[in-house]
């Protein structure tokens, strides 16, 4: 009850204004917190996401412009793991041992040095897709979040590459893709156009 001349809240007023604020905290709370865990789950779902397309482009970047295609095969055209020359032969022309045109270096060799090999393998115990220099010995990983690689052989100018990457929160995203090599080494040692 309010004395005439005094200015402020009664008791009354102060307990139903609280009152109505906890409610409304109340409903406002889980709402904040179901925003907040979509925000979290969609930047984990797009990190993913980019890094799988890192990832699937580095690789068919390698496959088209490979010279060699050792793994897969004709012979096994499918598996878990994805074996291309990593460099052009010396003089880039994509032959080798070429009579017409052969790489003399310095010392009048004629020789060329064969052309490196570059492997991406999938380890399923633990999830990792490493890219692998056999030569130099190095090895690069390149996810921990990889719960499916497979690379299959579809025809001599076509392969598929599929990658699944999941994240910690259980949330998979799965990539496609038809690489073609345009420039595989043939028995004759000249290019395909």
């Amino acid at each position: 009850m309010r004395l005439h001349g005094e200015n402020g809240l009664t008791l009354m007023e102060l307990l139903i204004t609280v009152t109505i604020l906890l409610i409304i905290a109340a409903v406002a709370t889980p709402l904040l917190s179901g925003s907040l865990d979509a925000h979290r789950s969609g930047i984990a779902r797009s990190r993913l996401y980019q890094e799988g397309l890192l990832i699937m482009e580095t690789m068919t970047a390698g496959v088209r412009s490979t010279v060699c295609l050792f793994i897969p095969n004709a012979d096994a055209p499918t598996g878990n793991m994805l074996a291309v020359s990593g460099l052009l032969n010396e003089d880039n022309d994509y032959y080798f041992g070429d009579p017409l045109f052969p790489q003399i270096d310095d010392n009048c060799n004629v020789d060329e040095i064969p052309p490196s090999a570059l492997a991406y393998s999938h380890n399923a115990d633990t999830k990792t897709l490493s890219k692998i220099f056999p030569y130099p010995g190095t090895t690069t990983v390149l996810t921990e979040n990889a719960t499916f690689f497979e690379v299959k052989f579809e025809a001599p100018d076509r392969l598929l590459i599929a990658l699944t990457l999941t994240g910690e929160d259980g949330v998979s995203v799965t990539f496609s893709e038809y690489a073609c090599p345009r420039n595989v080494y043939q028995r004759t040692g000249k290019k395909v156009r």
